[in-house]
């Protein structure tokens, strides 16, 4: 779910956003539009790019969300592979799959 703050600052212009769905999450349901996306990562070693062909939940602006993060969801997570380690304070992701991946080198 992207959330205002990411919003502006990738540049949505929120009026135009048809507001075709609602979203729910820790600050209650708030107005929302889903929309196709292309999500892309980088990788810098070895240097490729992950896409992810989705649709994005985009909240509406509400004071109840204000300040809170946006939340990458299990659509993606799942399709990557997750180590903790606490003891150096680390959390790594090696991808197991992707829409399509592109070796950059």
């Amino acid at each position: 779910m992207l959330l205002e703050r990411d919003g502006r600052a990738i540049g949505i212009d929120y009026k135009r956003l048809p507001g075709n769905a609602r979203a729910g999450g820790i600050a209650g349901v708030t107005p929302a539009s889903r929309e196709p996306v292309l999500l892309v990562f980088e990788e810098e070693l070895p240097r490729r790019v992950h896409v992810y062909r989705l649709e994005l939940v985009i909240a509406h602006p509400s004071a109840s969300s204000i300040g809170l993060p946006s939340l990458l969801s299990r659509d993606i997570l799942n399709r990557w592979h997750m180590t903790y380690r606490p003891i150096d304070n680390r959390l790594e992701f090696e991808v197991a799959s992707a829409d399509s991946t592109v070796d950059l080198n």
